[in-house]
């Protein structure tokens, strides 16, 4: 092969590896609810998370869904959109971290997290954050402190903490009920990512659910609510 075929074939290598980056980042401009998310398999009764160091003793994972309809809020300055203590009748105040989304941080405490989620809702200020994180969990205490609603766990632990991941399902109109996790992505609070797992009692799959909440992604940005309300034009 001479040197002139080596450098045309060297320019075109150069030329598709640059069509790829190219279009990598229009798809990431185009599709921004596109993020990293764990799958949470199924695990039986017979499993149970290890204590923390001078910690409770934890409870067994559930094998299916245990439902507690009668649960209150408890107004925290811990609390999140996403990261909720509740008051369950027999086990008392428990912190539970909702599957499928990364709900707005109320605060500057988690500045790397802070930063990524600005730049991942269209390169908003951390600032603009931090506001609609606040205007987040105000939405949820003024939801959950009117509408009746339920907590739905496994009892599985978030690793290294002593919080459990949970779906929560709120009435917000009458006879009908969704999870809050669809409600803060439709409002434009969170965005999709975490952990995820199989719905409770549903014939809709775990990745209906997710197309259904990139759905709800892409209309909060359309109507631009919640932080994207809050872009510099």
């Amino acid at each position: 092969m001479d040197q002139r075929q080596s450098l045309f074939n060297l320019a075109i290598t150069g030329a598709i590896i640059l069509c790829v980056a190219v279009g990598a980042e229009m798809f990431r401009e185009r599709h921004p609810h596109s993020v990293p998310i764990r799958r949470e398999p199924l695990t039986g009764t017979s499993q149970v998370a290890p204590a923390l160091p001078g910690g409770p003793a934890q409870r067994p994972v559930e094998k299916n869904f245990l439902s507690f309809p009668k649960v209150e809020l408890v107004q925290t300055p811990s609390n999140e959109a996403d990261t909720l203590r509740l008051r369950l009748p027999k086990e008392g105040e428990q912190v539970f971290v909702q599957y499928f989304i990364d709900a707005l941080d109320t605060s500057f405490t988690h500045l790397d997290r802070v930063n990524e989620q600005a730049s991942y809702f269209g390169k908003a200020s951390p600032n603009a954050v931090i506001e609609a994180g606040k205007e987040a969990m105000d939405y949820v205490s003024k939801l959950l402190n009117t509408h009746p609603f339920m907590l739905l766990t496994r009892w599985e632990r978030v690793p290294d903490t002593d919080r459990y991941y949970a779906l929560i399902r709120v009435e917000y109109e009458k006879g009908k009920w969704q999870y809050l996790s669809e409600l803060l992505v439709r409002q434009g609070y969170a965005r999709i990512s975490g952990v995820t797992t199989p719905l409770p009692d549903s014939k809709m799959t775990e990745d209906d659910y997710l197309q259904e909440l990139r759905d709800a992604a892409k209309s909060a940005r359309q109507k631009k609510l919640g932080i994207w309300a809050k872009l510099k034009k």
